[in-house]
């Protein structure tokens, strides 16, 4: 938001404890900046948060890669609805990667990132 990449982020955590962290993150990062109003956080159990189509790409990231494909394919009509999803699974990428393949997502793009000393993937997907 600070670097102006994006009009809108809206974030969302499912436990109260990490939703009070995000805000306290937030409002720490953003210190004031011209954009701060433009970050909307929303409790909510993964794409429950969110309408339909309402943001063009969705970051999933921190999580097992069977809580991802839940997440995803909860409700799949929901789940097509977004553009593109940046998936980083910290474990079982592999059942990610079939689940996907199952509901008609394709992998566009992947690569790996160093986090904290850790190789982690991140996957770019869509509806296919």
């Amino acid at each position: 938001m600070r670097n102006g990449i994006s009009p809108l982020v809206i974030a969302t955590d499912v436990a109260a404890g990490p939703f009070a962290v995000a805000r306290g993150r937030i409002d720490t990062l953003m210190d004031g900046s011209e954009g701060a109003e433009r970050i909307i956080l929303r409790r909510g159990d993964g794409l429950e948060a969110l309408e339909p189509g309402e943001v063009d790409a969705v970051i999933i990231a921190g999580m097992g890669g069977e809580l991802i494909a839940d997440i995803i394919t909860r409700d799949t009509g929901k789940g097509r609805s977004f553009a593109k999803y940046i998936l980083q699974p910290r474990t079982k990428a592999d059942r990610l990667r079939v689940s996907l393949a199952e509901n008609g997502f394709i992998i566009r793009e992947e690569t790996a990132a160093l986090e904290r000393g850790r190789v982690c993937e991140v996957l770019v997907a869509g509806p296919g």
